[in-house]
């Protein structure tokens, strides 16, 4: 979209009701001169990092905002398009969020994305560093790609990636896990290339009790009372800096070219004033690791060249997550963690110091640790840090405490992306029973 054409639809929502919200959405889609599809089915992408009732209890979007979205463009068919976190199996989460009760409730589809068959997208293309190769080419689920409309239903929450994770953010969750481990370090030329070569045809910006105190998992509800609903993600996401107090100075992750907050028109029942007097509410967690408040005995040595899109801001994510459930760090063994060619290390004091290499650029000249501990990979999946991490510095055993399903839900994941169990069709609904891509009771109840 052109600059200075941008409308976006602000709504006052004061709970995530399914009739309230398809009013809005409805509302919305006359406003923006949006017509609901006549053929073909409509998929609908919710928010869904993880969930976990102690770890990630506010991370995904709601059930009733998802219902009530799907109730706007009834009685078309509809698929809910579902991806977690890298390490997260999203079955896992579907089931804890409570998407899999809600798909066959209302006769729905679910296509795990993790499992489903992608296709790379033209243009989509990240080239080296030196612009004399390709890096990566960009690819989405067909589920996506092959939809009559596509829904962004993202949840405005915190970020320790980004100043905020919004719908510009909620892009990059559909590649799949190992290309979002793989160019997380890139997520702001990638957010760019997918919102001009795989875009939503419509935004619906659930930021009725967005999440604060903490990063997309780890934060806590605070309450905006707003839905926010645009065609364009670019200036989605400048009314929402708006409802969580950013700056328009730290939204350089927006792509070039774009509308800026002057540009946008705002239609609906709430003005940008009012939810800039709502955004008061909103507390950002400041997201360098070495920021966190953490014991004197637990250091990050962090090289300055580190971004926070990276092993940087992952860490912090783990440890605000772990804090978030009831995790004390006070009896930790003495540890330190090591992010890219650290300038200085400090030395381990005791018999027992710990040093953790996190990603494979971390290194440095150290003396008196123990234990050394190295999480490979350019860019470590959340899930493996928020695991391996409290484990060594002997504060929590969270594998144990997720327990033999997630374990399970894992191999099933793996084992349907092996045999192609992906569904990445966009046929008309099948209820709960339908096989590919997730939602079938069978595997539910296995």
């Amino acid at each position: 979209m052109s600059p200075g054409t941008a409308t976006v639809y602000i709504g006052a929502c004061e709970a995530p009701t399914p009739d309230d919200v398809a009013r809005h959405v409805r509302a919305a889609l006359v406003a923006l001169s949006v017509s609901a599809p006549d053929g073909g089915s409509v998929v609908i992408q919710p928010a869904s990092p993880w969930s976990h009732p102690a770890y990630a209890p506010d991370a995904c979007t709601v059930v009733g905002t998802i219902e009530g979205v799907a109730t706007a463009f009834a009685p078309g068919p509809v698929l809910l398009g579902v991806n977690s976190l890298p390490g997260f199996p999203t079955r896992n989460t579907t089931r804890a969020a409570g998407y899999d009760a809600l798909a066959d409730r209302i006769g729905a589809r679910i296509v795990r994305f993790d499992e489903a068959a992608t296709r790379t997208v033209p243009g989509a293309v990240i080239p080296q560093p030196d612009g004399r190769g390709t890096e990566a080419v960009l690819a989405v689920p067909n589920a996506w790609l092959d939809a009559a409309f596509r829904v962004s239903v993202p949840r405005l929450a915190g970020s320790t990636i980004l100043p905020f994770a919004g719908a510009l953010r909620h892009l990059f969750d559909l590649l799949p896990p190992d290309m979002q481990a793989a160019e997380l370090h890139r997520i702001h030329e990638a957010i760019g290339l997918l919102a001009a070569a795989a875009p939503p045809n419509l935004v619906v910006l659930d930021a009725i009790d967005a999440t604060h105190e903490g990063g997309e998992i780890s934060g806590a509800p605070v309450h905006l009372g707003a839905l926010i609903v645009g065609t364009d993600p670019v200036a989605v996401d400048l009314v929402a800096s708006v409802a969580y107090g950013v700056p328009i100075s730290e939204l350089s992750f927006a792509p070039s070219g774009g509308p800026s907050l002057e540009d946008v028109a705002i239609v609906g029942d709430l003005s940008i004033d009012e939810l800039r007097e709502r955004a008061r509410a909103v507390r950002r967690l400041d997201p360098n690791p070495e920021s966190f408040p953490l014991p004197s005995k637990i250091r990050v040595a962090r090289s300055p060249r580190a971004r926070l899109a990276g092993p940087s801001g992952t860490l912090t994510e783990a440890l605000a997550s772990l804090r978030r459930g009831g995790v004390s760090f006070d009896g930790a063994r003495e540890t330190t963690f090591v992010i890219g060619p650290a300038e200085t290390i400090p030395d381990g004091t005791t018999d027992y110091s710990t040093i953790i290499f996190v990603g494979d650029s971390a290194r440095g000249e150290y003396k008196g640790y123990s234990r050394i501990i190295r999480l490979p990979g350019r860019n470590p999946p959340l899930g493996r840090i928020l695991i391996d991490a409290p484990f060594a510095m002997t504060v929590a055993n969270v594998r144990s405490q997720l327990g033999w399903r997630f374990m399970v839900d894992g191999l099933a994941s793996a084992l349907a992306r092996t045999v192609g169990r992906g569904g990445g069709g966009t046929g008309g609904a099948s209820g709960g029973d339908a096989g590919e891509g997730g939602g079938d009771r069978a595997a539910r109840e296995h």
